[in-house]
């Protein structure tokens, strides 16, 4: 029997929004995504546009159906 193991590293970029009840400060809605990231990032005005959408996606799924 031969057995093989391989190992693959990567970093994972995550971007979490929170909305909390202004009154009593309870979370009441939290939308979140992750995506592997590269090595190439961009200049910074890619790296702006690139969290525009991304944040645009996420808030997509507001308000819950």
């Amino acid at each position: 029997m031969n057995t093989e193991t391989r190992s693959v590293d990567y970093k994972v970029g995550t971007l979490q929004i929170d909305m909390f009840d202004g009154k009593d400060g309870k979370l009441v809605w939290r939308g979140s995504t992750e995506r592997i990231l590269n090595d190439n990032a961009g200049n910074p005005a890619e790296r702006e546009q690139a969290i525009r959408t991304t944040v645009a996606k996420i808030l997509e799924q507001y308000p819950p159906r």
